[in-house]
């Protein structure tokens, strides 16, 4: 997680709060990928020719790799079986990420900044916004690197209020800062 920590040191010393502690959780450490694309690769290969190549191969083509990930997370997450077990189901992951946040921002915490990553980010919009994993991953693969998403954890639980938000990186007028994965 050293991206993420890294990433929440530089943007509370932008905002001028240098020296804030900033903590790692594992429940906001990302999914497995590998092992996902491990377990999955045969399955959608065996469905779908093109993506019967040598593994290196999948990572040639950032949009060829886009089609076949999006492929593997979908699987993960409508709970299909794989070649080989995943290290943690979508259902397990999103437990995860769900306690995490009860952790770290309880009702009564206040503001909290966690910095962290799409699958998690969708885990967390899964749950807010009431979706099915299918559901969320479709909004994860329209998040951009470095937005801002606000929730809010009270009496009635997870509530979004504000999602992929780029405005800071907008005020730059940089066109190349708004990426995504």
């Amino acid at each position: 997680m050293a991206r993420q920590k890294g990433t929440g040191t530089s943007a509370l010393a932008a905002l001028g709060l240098n020296g804030t502690p900033v903590a790692e959780h594992a429940a906001f450490d990302e999914y497995d990928h590998a092992g996902l694309i491990t377990a999955y690769l045969p399955v959608i290969a065996a469905e779908h020719p093109e993506f019967q190549v040598q593994r290196r191969e999948l990572f040639a083509e950032p949009r060829a790799f886009q089609r076949f990930f999006e492929k593997v997370t979908h699987c993960w997450v409508t709970g299909r079986e794989g070649a080989q077990p995943v290290k943690e189901t979508w259902a397990a992951f999103s437990a995860r990420c769900s306690a995490g946040l009860r952790v770290v921002a309880p009702e009564s915490a206040g503001t909290v900044a966690v910095f962290t990553s799409g699958g998690v980010i969708a885990a967390a919009l899964a749950e807010a916004l009431r979706l099915d994993g299918a559901t969320a991953f479709e909004m994860n693969w329209r998040i951009y690197n470095a937005s801002v998403h606000v929730f809010r954890l009270g009496r009635r639980g997870l509530t979004v209020l504000g999602f992929n938000n780029v405005a800071h990186l907008e005020l730059a007028r940089d066109a190349s800062l708004l990426t995504f994965r």
